[in-house]
This record gives C-alpha cells, sequence and structure tokens, in this order.
C-alpha cells in the first residue's frame, strides 16, 4: 500500500469528480486530498483534506471574467510563500510516497521542493500537450489559456491526459492519453430511448434559455436554474444526481456547455450533445469543436444561434450512430496506469 496525496481544482465538479473515480480505482492505497473550494467535501467520501487557496476561473456574466481571474491568481502567487510552507509541513507529517495533481497549482510545486514524484491526472493539458489544428478564429483565446496552463500548472513530471478525443501526444516520453474518467454513480444507470433534452447551460442567463427553448416542439428537462416555473414544453428540475442521471439516460440528446465530464457521462449512454460553450473559456470550445469534427454533435457559438439547434436536433439519429459502439471509459486503463508508475 502506498500513501498519495491528491491535489484538485475545486472550482468545478469536474475535477473533483474525475479525482474521486480515479482514487476509487486505487482504494488499496491511503488517499488524502488537498486543495479548496469543493475537495472540502471529500469528508463526506471519508477522506481526509488539506485546504489550499485556488488559483480558479472566475466566471461572470456567462463568461471568463479575465480581470477577475487575474487578480485572484495574483492575489495567491503573492503569497505562495506562506501556502507552500504549510503545505510541506502536513506532507513531512503524511509522508507520501507520490503526489497526484487534478489542475492544482500548489501540490506539484511542494512535491519538487520535497523531491517527490508528482503525476498529473487531467483534461486540461490536451490544450497544451497534444498537437492538433487551432479551431478557426480562436487563436488569441488558445493563446489565452495555454499560458497559465504551461506556466502555472505544468510542473509535474510526467502528464495522463483524460480525453474523448486523441490528438497526437507532442512529447510521448511524458505524456499519455486515456479514455474519459467516468464518476462510479452513471455506471450504475442504463440508457434507454427517450425524445427529450437534457439541458445543463452553466453561467447562461434563464432568460436567455427561455428565449431559446420556449414554444419548441420538442420537451426539455433544464437543470441549473432550481425547480422553476414549467412551460409547455420546458420542465425546471432541482439539483439532484440521481434525477439527472435518470434524465440523462433516458434523453434523445443533450444542451450543454462542453465541459469535458458531462460530455464523457453523455457519450458513454450514446447521447449527441450541442455545445454552448462558455465565452473565452477555450477548453470548453475545443471540447465543442472536436464534438463537431468528430461527428458526436455539433458547436453551437452563441446561445441565440435558434437555427444550429433546429439543425442539430433534426441530425440526432445520425449523431447517435456516430457514437454507437465507442467505448467512453478510461478508468481502468488510467489507473492501471498509476499502479504501474508507483
Amino acid at each position: 500500500m502506498a500513501r498519495i496525496l491528491y491535489g484538485v481544482m475545486g472550482d468545478s465538479r469536474g475535477h473533483l469528480s474525475r479525482s474521486l473515480a480515479v482514487a476509487g480505482e486505487l482504494s488499496r492505497h491511503e488517499i488524502v486530498f488537498a486543495g479548496g473550494g469543493l475537495v472540502g467535501t471529500v469528508g463526506e467520501q471519508g477522506y481526509r483534506s488539506i485546504p489550499l487557496p485556488m488559483l480558479g476561473t472566475v466566471l461572470r456574466n456567462g463568461a471568463v471574467d479575465t480581470m477577475g481571474t487575474l487578480v485572484n491568481t495574483a492575489r495567491e502567487l503573492l503569497r505562495q510563500g506562506q501556502t507552500l510552507t504549510r503545505l510541506r509541513r502536513e506532507m513531512e507529517v503524511f509522508k507520501p510516497d507520490l503526489v497526484i495533481t487534478d489542475y492544482e497549482y500548489f501540490t506539484p510545486l511542494a512535491a519538487r521542493q520535497l523531491g517527490l514524484p508528482c503525476l498529473s491526472i487531467d483534461h486540461q493539458h490536451v490544450v497544451t500537450h497534444t498537437r492538433y489544428q487551432t479551431p478557426p478564429g480562436q487563436g488569441w483565446n488558445r493563446l489565452c489559456t495555454s499560458l497559465p496552463i504551461r506556466y502555472l500548472f505544468s510542473n509535474a513530471q510526467r502528464f495522463l491526459v483524460s480525453s474523448f478525443f486523441a490528438p497526437p501526444v507532442a512529447d510521448p516520453a511524458r505524456v499519455e492519453l486515456f479514455g474519459p474518467v467516468l464518476r462510479p454513480q452513471p455506471l450504475k444507470y442504463t440508457a434507454s430511448a427517450g425524445d427529450h433534452v437534457l439541458v445543463y447551460l452553466r453561467g447562461a442567463s434563464l432568460k436567455a434559455v427561455v428565449n431559446l427553448l420556449d414554444g419548441r416542439a420538442r420537451r426539455y428537462v433544464i437543470y441549473g436554474f432550481g425547480e422553476g416555473t414549467a412551460t409547455a414544453n420546458c420542465v425546471f428540475k432541482k439539483p439532484s444526481v440521481e434525477g439527472f442521471l435518470e434524465d440523462l439516460t433516458s434523453a434523445a440528446a443533450v444542451l450543454s456547455n462542453g465541459g469535458h465530464s458531462l460530455l464523457s457521462e453523455s457519450f458513454h449512454f450514446g447521447k449527441p450533445v450541442c455545445c454552448v460553450p462558455t465565452g473565452m473559456f477555450y477548453e470548453q470550445y475545443l471540447n465543442a469543436w472536436f464534438v463537431e469534427q468528430l461527428g458526436y454533435g455539433l458547436l453551437m457559438p452563441d446561445i441565440a444561434r435558434g437555427e444550429i439547434l433546429d439543425d442539430f436536433e433534426s441530425r440526432i439519429p445520425t449523431f447517435a450512430a456516430a457514437l454507437a459502439g465507442k467505448s467512453f471509459h478510461g478508468n481502468a486503463a488510467l489507473a492501471a496506469r498509476v499502479e504501474s508508475l508507483l
């Protein structure tokens, strides 16, 4: 049995759900988490956590708040010496054999200072550590995203990248690609055929969503706005893991931003996705672009583009056929690689 310190960016559920799924595959080892935000909830699964500040992305009005993100990052970098000193003390007590980071800033630096091996397991490094054509019009967006990934979040020694698409890696000696890491809850469900579209658009305004969907022929099941007043074809549901998964597995398709976790779960169940990336969120845009390139759905760059949703819904059977028979479950292979590196 090994001791593993697992650093996690806690600003979204995608990082945490992936990390908990990997930890579940490595359950014979002793694992302590470190990070801020949602990382503090790992106690509900029986794990101990070390609180850390976050260099997270700030969202405002449905887009990345560049200035807010920069100010938050600068503030935490100015006091990183204090943070690293505290983290090193915790690590000297725990004595980890391995440090894993899912887009967490401080744990790889502390590992380097203590001479410990560090693995990166995330999806974000597909942006910087693989080779692909930049989506049209996204050169500046790619640059703005790549710089912080390279200079703030690439301090691990090796990178295990989880992704539903697989461009060539830039450095095969240090970078390996694996299929998506799925959280355990969806794996208990079986897909069925339905006619509704599941909607989860983080950061979008309720007004914009209603303007897009109200009055259309199809039925929409909408999460993320609480349990609101239904319209003739729109149902608003309160947060519920079980309810969400039931609606996902029985949906005809999904309308979402383009976050990797929901895309991976949707594809695992054979559900095409129409993606509306959050503004200036390049990783989501890249995901959505590959969704369209692979024939799994469409990229809708603006939530007001109802004609793209029309096109998407008319082609749902074609997109579903492209997904049929493909595997989107890389948990076991990635965990086996971690074990071999241990």
